[in-house]
């Protein structure tokens, strides 16, 4: 097995229907998955759609228009040895540009997906504008108090 990681190579399948991939790991000691990142999560850092594959020929298959341009991808194929040690081939986030992968980091993977989503980043807002209002209240509540006394 390879212990190098690699970039995902996508092989074409049943006229270009279905994508398979060079470097998947066919083993019983294997964990293999591509999920697409959606957004942000507090516990997981990302939330995360997995996604499920078609056996082709003693393959595993992916529809290919599950893969969209510009999405950010999660992609595991990890072997692990007798001993229990993991000898990862594929291990990272990517984004695809409509033929390949491009490796990224996670904090590329973080600002793009924060970008892209619209109920987070209202979410955001909101919390920083309820901030703001107590501050506003505690202030009006202590010139309340010195007109008071």
């Amino acid at each position: 097995m390879a212990t190098k990681k690699e970039i995902p190579t996508m092989i074409d399948v049943l006229g270009g229907e279905y994508v398979t991939f060079k470097e998947w790991v066919k083993h019983r000691r294997s964990k293999n998955y591509i999920a697409r990142l959606i957004g942000t999560h507090p516990k997981f850092k990302f939330n995360r759609q997995f996604f499920n594959y078609t056996t082709i020929d003693g393959k595993a298959c992916y529809k290919k228009d599950q893969f969209e341009e510009g999405g950010v991808y999660e992609i595991k194929f990890i072997y692990f040895t007798g001993s229990g040690y993991p000898e990862p081939t594929v291990d990272g986030i990517f984004k695809f540009n409509g033929t390949e992968f491009e490796p990224i980091t996670e904090e590329e993977a973080m600002r793009l997906l924060k970008g892209n989503n619209e109920l987070e980043s209202l979410k955001e807002e909101q919390a920083k504008l309820m901030a703001r209002l107590a501050i506003v209240e505690e202030r009006i509540r202590q010139l309340e108090a010195a007109e008071i006394q």
